[in-house]
């Protein structure tokens, strides 16, 4: 159980990395194939928190999920004998299914987050945050006793 969690979580993070590279490449003015990679646009431009979040979004869909949505490769068979289609690889229908899927949700999640009240609370939430370190840093400043001219920013 715990073994069939933890491969879910590697897998979705690799199916959340997949689908952050092509949302990524898509939404740029980049090459549409793996030479992206290869380019300095590509790595000038490219968000790691972006990044970051696509697949820990991917590893929570596939600790949930164990990454096979419950399929076995017996359903697979099943599936084939029953519909006379050829037998693709199951691992490579569901890398596809799961990535879109992790593709689905992260722009799901954009949509109701940004079209939706909760953009106001997030704002007020980073607003406070970012209230919290400006306070921070002026109590360090009086504690280790520097002039009120190195405080104000040039």
């Amino acid at each position: 159980m715990i073994a069939d969690i933890l491969k879910g979580i590697g897998l979705g993070a690799f199916y959340g990395a997949q689908a952050s590279l092509y949302a990524y490449i898509s939404s740029e003015d980049l090459p549409v194939s793996w030479k992206a990679l290869m380019t300095k646009k590509f790595w000038e431009t490219f968000s790691w928190t972006k990044f970051g979040k696509t697949v820990l979004l991917g590893a929570i869909v596939g600790a949930t999920t164990t990454a096979y949505f419950n399929v076995t490769p017996d359903m697979w068979i099943q599936f084939t004998e029953y519909t006379g289609l050829p037998q693709v690889p199951l691992s490579l229908i569901l890398n596809f299914a799961n990535t879109g899927v992790i593709i689905a949700i992260d722009r799901l999640t954009k949509l109701v987050v940004r079209r939706t009240p909760l953009v106001k609370a997030w704002d007020a939430l980073k607003a406070r945050v970012l209230k919290l370190l400006e306070m921070q840093a002026k109590a360090k400043a009086i504690i280790q006793g520097v002039p009120e001219e190195a405080k104000t920013p040039a």
